[in-house]
């Protein structure tokens, strides 16, 4: 028999040697209508494998321009705490699905913040949404998915959003 043949394992032995093991999961969420899809994708995998889930809602921080009014920085400090709520309803939907889930709500750049949360939380998995957010949406860097890959502290599952 062919030597390249004979050094193939049988399908158990390929499964057995490869033990996926998922205990955290880290979800970048926007709160947009399909941050319900990907959360869909994370609760089952989250029950397939018992693992605890993490949705993180990344806030953009403040840009500081040389014509900053008081009443711009009023304006994003109460868009800041509309986010917050947003992403406590959001989470307090994903527990009543899934009890093993929970928020974390993060001011700064979203590939960044979501790296640092799977680091710190020792994250096995990131499941996040790859969408066309048009080219207006590419100009101000809404697709976070391939940056997010790109630096990954673990394993990244990319939901392929198409367009509408």
């Amino acid at each position: 028999m062919n030597g390249i043949l004979e050094q193939v394992a049988p399908n158990e032995a390929i499964l057995g040697a490869n033990n996926v093991n998922v205990e955290r999961i880290v979800v970048p969420v926007d709160l947009f209508e399909h941050s319900k899809k990907t959360a869909s994708y994370a609760i089952a995998l989250g029950k397939s494998f018992g693992a605890s889930i993490t949705f993180v809602h990344v806030f953009p921080g403040e840009t500081i321009r040389e014509f900053t009014t008081e009443d711009i920085h009023r304006r994003h400090e109460l868009e800041r705490d509309i986010a917050k709520d947003r992403l406590a309803s959001f989470g307090e939907k994903m527990r009543q699905i899934y009890p093993r889930s929970e928020t974390e709500f993060r001011i700064g750049d979203t590939a960044e913040q979501v790296h640092l949360v799977a680091f710190n939380l020792k994250a096995n998995l990131i499941i996040t949404a790859s969408y066309h957010p048009g080219f207006l949406g590419y100009l101000l860097r809404l697709e976070q998915a391939r940056r997010i890959v790109t630096h990954a502290p673990c394993t990244v599952l990319v939901i392929h959003e198409p367009e509408e």
